[in-house]
């Protein structure tokens, strides 16, 4: 549950801070957590800021799984705009106490360091090993170097040292892969069983649609 609500509401965060206030720079976003108790509580999550949500796109091209991950980790999720701001709100609910308990996931992966991506020699198709998380910062620091290894050749991204993943990762990985894809290429990730990484591609129903290599 806890891995849950932690991508839930970085995901309810990130979308205040890329879509509340555009390039500005400016602006704030305060959250609640309200642990609510019985069989069917949870934890109810608000997310307030100020801004003014820029319009979703007829074609959002590879963006917008952020709300999706949101509908599936939470229940009674709204999104509510007005002049003053844009309130998303959502409880994750406590997991049944026959389910299976998983090993705890997002909190031990967050990476102190910077992300990288690193060539490794001597592979066919090349394989580019991404170290970190892929979040907004990390996307940023890698996206060059991911996309500029969609070649002819082909491509194996391999995720088993990467961290937290957000939709900007996903939507990332989703580009990447198009893009090799046009060249005719083959293209693969490679993720280790029970990562955050692995969490994520299921959360967004993208493990079907992206070749996944355990």
């Amino acid at each position: 549950m806890l891995d849950d609500l932690q991508y839930a509401l970085g995901e309810a965060a990130a979308n205040a801070v890329e879509h509340a206030y555009g390039n500005t720079g400016d602006g704030e976003f305060r959250y609640t957590l309200e642990h609510r108790p019985g069989p069917d509580g949870g934890v109810a999550v608000e997310v307030r800021d100020d801004g003014r949500w820029r319009p979703v796109p007829a074609d959002s091209g590879h963006r917008g799984r952020g709300v999706a991950v949101l509908h599936a980790v939470g229940k009674e999720v709204r999104i509510d705009s007005d002049d003053g701001g844009t309130t998303v709100s959502f409880r994750v609910p406590v997991p049944p106490v026959e389910a299976p308990r998983r090993p705890r996931l997002a909190a031990q992966a967050r990476s102190a360091g910077p992300t990288t991506a690193t060539a490794v020699p001597g592979t066919d198709p090349p394989v580019l090993r991404v170290a970190g998380d892929l979040d907004l910062d990390g996307v940023a620091a890698v996206r060059g170097a991911l996309l500029g290894a969609a070649g002819a050749a082909g491509l194996v991204v391999d995720l088993c040292d990467t961290g937290y993943v957000s939709s900007a990762g996903v939507a990332l990985l989703v580009e990447l892969s198009t893009r090799v894809a046009a060249q005719g290429a083959p293209f693969a990730l490679r993720v280790s069983a029970g990562s955050p990484v692995a969490r994520v591609l299921d959360l967004t129903g993208l493990r079907a649609a992206l070749p996944v290599d355990p």
